[in-house]
């Protein structure tokens, strides 16, 4: 059986996008998020990986501050470095599909964005979206 599409309606259609703009919106900060914080792992492994493995060195879990070993808190740093650089992959790869598929509906839709550098709003270029969809609609039927 052909699955039939159903037609999506001007204002369904802005809306899918902007929500498909906010996500990835979402999803970049995300990442940005653990990037920064992955680079801070990474700089403090660096630094534990030239200390003496007996040496004091302290460890926030939760909201409490614990003494261990240098020796036992940089496998947990490491592990938790790599965990973050795997999920960073992930998102990354996740961002790249969405933005595929938003460009994909973007000319499946045939919405254009316009930005205007004194109008530099979501809004804006919301307004602007859903203006320039309804004016290629009355042209085209």
């Amino acid at each position: 059986m052909a699955t039939k599409e159903k037609a999506l309606s001007g204002e369904e259609i802005a809306t899918t996008f902007q929500h498909m703009r906010e996500e990835l919106a979402s999803l970049s900060g995300k990442i940005g998020e653990l990037q920064a914080e992955s680079e801070e792992y990474r700089r403090v492994q660096e630094t534990l990986q030239s200390v003496d493995a007996g040496r004091k060195a302290y460890r926030l879990v939760g909201d409490v501050l614990v003494e261990r070993s240098v020796g036992e808190v940089l496998p947990a740093v490491t592990t938790n470095l790599d965990q973050m650089t795997k999920m960073l992959s992930e998102l990354i790869k996740l961002r790249e599909a969405k933005t595929k598929a938003m460009a994909d509906f973007q000319l499946k839709h045939k919405i254009s964005m316009r930005k205007v550098e004194h109008f530099n709003s979501p809004l804006f270029e919301e307004v602007v979206m859903r203006f320039n969809y309804f004016r290629h609609k009355a042209h085209t039927g």
